[in-house]
């Protein structure tokens, strides 16, 4: 049921505050117009749904994202930001003054300048608080890590959700790697008081019967392959953001979003 999935996100810019994730997406509009992001909202909202996503690129680098969280709220459609966190100082003080909910995309610490880190680590620290507590979506693609990072981050911020996104380019081997760290984490992060979500990535072969066996008792489970669909500069829509180059039909295709779920 749409009201049960999760919400449909906008890809409002292709423009990257990291350098090392910056990619030339010269075939795509850069930023998705602010009349395609009222036409996406109303889409939106005629369907029944209450909250989106603001995705990106880096969704708080688009020069109208004041406008367009205003927009969202007049459509009674709650906006979720999804940030990699290196944030405009009058970016992150709009996002706390107007209380806007926060999804945190990490990534590995090589993706990040020394610079770059410690901006993100300060912004998570001052958005993520007891009363506006973080979702943080780890997007794991390296080859071999130990993901202690990942617990350096949960330490610095308040975090209500963990999910945990296994890469397309990931091998097998980095799947059980981070499988590995799941088993040992799981029970760590759900006594913090945190919920953890294991992405349709991290497939049923990166865990051993008793590992498997041990976040299930936890009451973790692998997801099965489900939509997050969203919609591109271009005003096409998308399955999910591992497969925005694959966009499809043009969202005036749909009538709702139960309609574009199906598609």
């Amino acid at each position: 049921n749409m009201r049960t999935s999760s919400p449909m996100e906008a890809f409002l810019t292709h423009r990257n505050s990291l350098a090392s994730l910056s990619n030339d997406k010269s075939g795509d509009p850069i930023d998705l117009p602010l009349a395609g992001f009222a036409r996406f909202v109303d889409f939106v909202a005629g369907s029944g749904a209450t909250s989106c996503v603001l995705a990106g690129g880096e969704p708080t680098l688009h020069p109208d994202i004041a406008q367009i969280l205003a927009l969202a709220r007049k459509k009674k459609v709650e906006p979720v930001v999804e940030t990699c966190g290196v944030l405009l100082d009058e970016v992150a003080e709009l996002l706390v003054a107007e209380q806007v909910r926060i999804s945190w995309r990490l990534y590995h610490p090589r993706f990040y300048t020394e610079e770059e880190r410690g901006r993100m680590l300060l912004a998570a620290k001052r958005l993520g608080r007891p009363e506006a507590p973080l979702c943080v979506i780890v997007s794991a693609s390296e080859e071999e890590d130990d993901y202690l990072w990942l617990e350096e981050f949960l330490n610095a911020a308040v975090c209500q959700q963990i999910v945990l996104r296994s890469l397309p380019s990931q091998t097998l081997a980095a799947k059980r790697a981070l499988a590995a760290w799941v088993v040992r984490a799981v029970p760590v992060i759900l006594e913090a008081g945190g919920k953890v979500v294991l992405d349709c990535g991290l497939q049923a072969c990166a865990f051993s019967d008793e590992a498997y066996g041990t976040i299930a008792r936890h009451g973790v489970v692998l997801q099965s392959c489900m939509p997050r669909p969203g919609v591109g500069t271009d005003m096409r829509v998308y399955h999910c953001r591992e497969m925005t180059d694959y966009a499809g039909a043009p969202l005036a295709s749909f009538k709702n979003v139960d309609q574009l779920r199906d598609y």
